[in-house]
């Protein structure tokens, strides 16, 4: 249960979920960088930043980062999250499962105590504690609503430990290199670079394909060795600390790692700490198939007054609000 869950709803649902408020007239406030002297604004770039079509994500097989597409503009999905949030914190008021900032507070250590640099890794990300005691927040009430009226027994802890042993297990990880080229012709570039003493990482930076390879030195974006591709992992593995793997043939690549580390697989102990958050686990399992968040949140959107005063985002608003307050296929109609 590292981090916060997410929140699964319908289709129309998906599309929905924002809320325009009055805004107060802003602060003039600084420019978020300057280029050769010409400021990039705030307007400009949260202008930017609500239409930007498509995002960089981690690929998981090794590619590196990658671009996607988004489906619907950030800005519409970043409100639609924000009024989704403040519907669920009515929707927990009026259940009276809604945390104090007490059970905040608790929440956090608890999780420091599984992960100490739990705070320190979002904080380092640009979050700040008040970020962090909100997201926080969200994740209790979602655990609330979903777990009224569940009780899970000191049995079916037991019983969950024992059917899957692999899950109390760290997988072994590993900090890499790499560099990615394209002929044999750059290959043997590398090699001759390498053979004359080059750091890797130098090497990587200067020769190799791989994306952002010349920003930080080849580094490779998965620690974990189970999510990488087969011949990557069995090169991996069967490399000491400090020493570079064999070329691999990756289609039309060739691709060499570096292993600068490596940590093994150990497996995590069962103590209080881990029982109590296999307890909350199975019980958000037992409670989604009877507390349905999402039905909840549907009708609270259905009956939330909205205005939608950005025009970037009015239109696909009316869109999908329309289609939430039409009537299910099949339905009866007055």
């Amino acid at each position: 249960m590292r981090g916060g869950g997410t929140l699964a709803t319908a289709c129309s649902l998906a599309m929905l979920g924002i809320v325009a408020v009055g805004c107060r007239k802003a602060k003039p406030v600084e420019p978020v960088a300057i280029v050769n002297g010409v400021p990039i604004t705030a307007e400009e770039y949260y202008g930017y930043l609500e239409r930007k079509p498509n995002v960089t994500v981690v690929s998981s097989d090794g590619r590196g980062t990658v671009e996607g597409k988004v489906a619907y503009s950030l800005g519409f999905q970043a409100l639609r999250d924000i009024v989704n949030r403040k519907l669920l914190r009515d929707i927990a008021e009026k259940e009276k499962v809604e945390p104090s900032p007490e059970d905040v507070e608790a929440e956090i250590q608890f999780r420091k105590k599984g992960d100490p640099e739990f705070v320190s890794r979002l904080t380092d990300q640009g979050l700040s504690m008040d970020d962090v005691r909100e997201d926080i927040r969200m994740d209790l009430i979602q655990e609330r609503l979903w777990t009224r009226g569940e009780t899970v027994t000191d049995a079916e802890v037991d019983q969950f430990i024992k059917q899957d042993p692999r899950q109390f297990m760290l997988p072994a990880e590993a900090d890499l290199r790499w560099i990615v080229v394209e002929s044999d012709s750059q290959k043997q570039q590398v090699d001759r670079q390498l053979k004359a003493g080059q750091p890797f990482q130098t090497v990587a930076g200067k020769l190799s394909k791989a994306p952002g390879a010349s920003g930080n030195g080849g580094l490779f974006p998965e620690r974990r060795l189970e999510g990488l591709p087969a011949p990557i992992r069995s090169a991996v593995e069967a490399t000491r600390a400090g020493k570079t793997t064999n070329w691999i043939r990756d289609g039309k690549r060739w691709i060499i790692l570096f292993v600068e580390k490596k940590d093994p697989q150990i497996k995590i102990p069962i103590d209080d700490h881990m029982r109590t958050r296999i307890r909350r686990l199975l019980a958000i399992q037992k409670g989604r198939n009877r507390n349905d968040i999402g039905a909840k949140l549907e009708e609270a959107l259905r009956e939330a007054k909205v205005e939608v005063r950005k025009e970037s985002i009015k239109k696909i608003w009316d869109e999908a609000s329309q289609n939430l307050r039409q009537p299910p296929a099949g339905a009866p109609t007055p």
